[in-house]
């Protein structure tokens, strides 16, 4: 290609660059186009990006996204849909989807400016809708109703539709939520011993959540609809409502669906042991929290950026039987930890493993690191030999610190990294992107981005059993805002393969062989390389081992320890 070529390709390049940076301020969907757009650049461009006048847009670009006036109402409407645990969306009144969250886009594909047209099983729900579309309006007084709609495959849901008010700015929007089919074990649990209902009445519930007719569930239980009024005026009573709605709005609550706080600018996040603590050193907050065996021996777990160090309660009871106390770092920066942006981020993890294992009083002992979590745990083992008895990975994690060793990971995880390596103004501004649609579109948002090219980690981190631990997770490293994951991109590619050949005992890696941030193949060549690793694949296995291979990874840590006994 010929340099005038060249150059103009360049040009057009980077046009495409600051275009998308400038739309991503208002439409979170050109997030992903800026993506393909730094992608060609930098596919075009091999050289230093540090000098490119473009850059120069950056300093200008990110302090918009500090400034969230243009963005607070659109910003308090997604955290409206997306705190839904059901399938949600807002509608003006012309029926155009104002918002949606990603479970309703899996249902109907609705998103964003989408017209949604309603079909109704019968002939009532037309007009229980129709008069909740009034209030809207103001042309009516009917706030909520129940309706039957009919799914995208011909199927019957049931919605709770209603005005939602949206505070000053605007008029009421139509919220509508597909309402879970039944109550769940929990659910049933919660109503038997809060109101003391009958298996019976909880039968009777559970199809009225599923049908919200009398006739209908008469027919579904093989009773009289007289049977089941008599039961539901029981429920009623016990439960202390008057109406079917009030009814339905109840088990709805018990099922789960809960309504956001409107105020509320980000998940809190809280440690799922409840034991937090902190360092009682004079140095900056440092926090901690364990599981296991209360005076078990210990070991040290340092956690990823995102994946967090909270496990299935199995793995607790598993070490507090193998006597080990499992004592867990909350690195700097993230949760209540104060950041420490005196050095870089490897380095102030690393501190952070001194102070801790000082706190504690150990001369040595055991040392594990989640994902990337190994990068500041070879650091530290590296410089202080003494004071580390064993070591290990979980969930493995390739050094990262060339584009060439970039090559294979996902594409979003590829283009963070390299324009992290290369255009530092720009990668800030991503960061604070990333950030923001991660804090407005919720944790769904989060792991379908995040997990893109890994149907097992998404499966896993949406399982209902691990979403009280994977949402910890990123709250923990969203909590403090943007420049913990800023910070931490650096730390990811930090050149830690440096340090192996200083290792004063081997590095035990665990890892899936189904994970495509970390093949199979690349690991093992890896390990070949460097003597002082073994290395054990589990089946099946991803990035998210801690939540998907409990039982394995408890077996994993109660080895180390007794390693480092």
């Amino acid at each position: 290609m010929k340099k005038h070529d060249a150059d103009k390709e360049r040009r057009e390049n980077e046009i495409a660059v600051l275009q998308e940076s400038y739309h991503a301020l208002t439409d979170r969907t050109s997030f992903d186009r800026l993506m393909l757009a730094w992608d060609r650049l930098l596919e075009r461009n091999r050289g230093d990006l540090k000098s490119l006048r473009m850059q120069r847009h950056f300093e200008l670009i990110s302090p918009l996204l500090d400034d969230p006036s243009p963005l607070d109402h659109d910003r308090h409407i997604a955290a409206i849909v997306n705190d839904f645990r059901v399938p949600a969306m807002l509608l003006n009144t012309d029926l155009a989807v104002v918002r949606s969250n990603l479970k309703m886009e899996n249902v109907w594909s609705l998103t964003s400016g989408s017209s949604f047209e309603p079909r109704f099983a019968d002939e009532r729900s037309a007009e229980e809708f129709a008069s909740v579309r009034g209030a809207v309006s103001g042309k009516s007084n009917r706030r909520r109703a129940l309706v039957n709609l009919v799914d995208s495959e011909g199927g019957s849901v049931l919605a709770l539709v209603g005005a939602h008010e949206v505070g000053d700015r605007a008029r009421p929007l139509l919220r509508v939520e597909l309402l879970q089919r039944g109550l769940g074990a929990d659910g049933r649990s919660l109503l038997r011993h809060t109101f003391a209902l009958t298996e019976a009445e909880l039968e009777v519930c559970d199809a009225f959540m599923c049908s919200a007719s009398i006739q209908q569930v008469a027919e579904q239980r093989g009773t009289s609809s007289a049977t089941v009024k008599r039961q539901l005026a029981q429920i009623f009573e016990k439960t202390g409502v008057t109406r079917q709605i009030d009814l339905l709005s109840l088990l709805v609550g018990v099922a789960g669906v809960e309504l956001p706080e409107a105020d509320a600018d980000m998940p809190k996040w809280r440690d799922p042991y409840d034991r937090l603590a902190f360092v009682d050193d004079d140095g900056p907050a440092l926090a901690y929290t364990w599981t296991g065996h209360p005076d078990g021996r210990p070991a040290v777990l340092v956690h990823g950026p995102m994946t967090g160090y909270a496990m299935q309660p199995l793995v607790g009871r598993k070490l507090e039987q193998a006597g080990i106390k499992l004592l867990c770092l909350i690195r700097p920066g993230f949760g209540p930890s104060a950041p420490d942006r005196t050095r870089p981020a490897v380095e102030a993890g690393a501190g952070a493993i001194s102070r801790l294992i000082d706190h504690f009083g150990l001369e040595a002992c055991p040392l594990i690191g989640i994902n990337a979590g190994v990068v500041p745990v070879v650091r530290f083992a590296a410089t202080n030999p003494g004071r580390v008895s064993a070591l290990g990975n979980i969930g493995g994690y390739l050094p990262l610190a060339t584009s060439q060793q970039r090559k294979h990971l996902a594409i979003n995880h590829r283009i963070f990294f390299n324009v992290t390596s290369v255009a530092p103004l720009a990668a800030d501004y991503m960061a604070r992107l990333a950030w923001r649609n991660a804090r407005d579109l919720g944790a769904e948002f989060v792991w379908s981005k995040l997990y893109q090219d890994s149907q097992i980690d998404q499966r896993t981190m949406l399982d209902s059993r691990i979403l009280p631990y994977s949402f910890a997770a990123m709250t923990m490293t969203m909590c403090q805002g943007h420049d913990t994951f800023r910070r931490d991109l650096a730390l990811q590619i930090d050149d830690w393969a440096a340090h192996l050949e200083n290792l004063p005992v081997p590095l035990h890696i665990l890892a899936g062989d189904s994970d495509p941030n970390a093949p199979a193949d690349a690991i093992r060549d890896f390990a070949a390389r460097h003597p002082s690793i073994s290395l054990q694949f589990l089946t099946g296995g991803s990035q998210t081992l801690i939540h998907s291979h409990p039982r394995d990874c408890a077996a994993f840590l109660a080895n180390l320890a007794a390693i480092g006994s």
